[in-house]
């Protein structure tokens, strides 16, 4: 049981107008406690514009929000963050997906991220 995203590259890295672009699909394993997963793309990324989630095979109706830092902070393996919540049967307000697997729950989904390239520190 993990609690980090496996992104897989699917498109670029690019540089664009924006700056360098690349969409990753994600392959979500279980939530903290708290409700998210951490998603790592220091491999790329040293500092993120912004970040889009798309469209999903399997979503069954959850809510997925992008958690990142602000553009003047530097990526790192656990700042960049997806949050589930459901709307659950209680009638209330959307509920955290605490200590959930979502592997199954929500498959198919895209990331698309625009930034800064992460600084090559050797070449091979």
């Amino acid at each position: 049981m993990g609690t980090t995203i496996t992104a897989t590259r699917i498109a670029g890295p690019n540089v664009g107008p924006c700056g360098m672009e690349a969409v990753y699909e994600l392959v979500y394993d279980t939530t903290t406690s708290g409700g998210i997963m951490t998603c790592d793309l220091t491999a790329d990324f040293g500092y993120i514009t912004t970040a889009h989630i798309g469209g999903s095979d399997a979503a069954n109706f959850y809510f997925v929000e992008i958690q990142q830092p602000p553009y003047t902070t530097a990526l790192s393996a656990t700042n960049l963050a997806i949050g589930f919540s459901e709307a659950g049967t209680d009638g209330a307000e959307l509920d955290l997906m605490a200590s959930a697997s979502m592997a199954t729950a929500i498959t198919g989904q895209t990331l698309h991220v625009i930034g800064k390239p992460a600084l090559v520190t050797s070449w091979s």
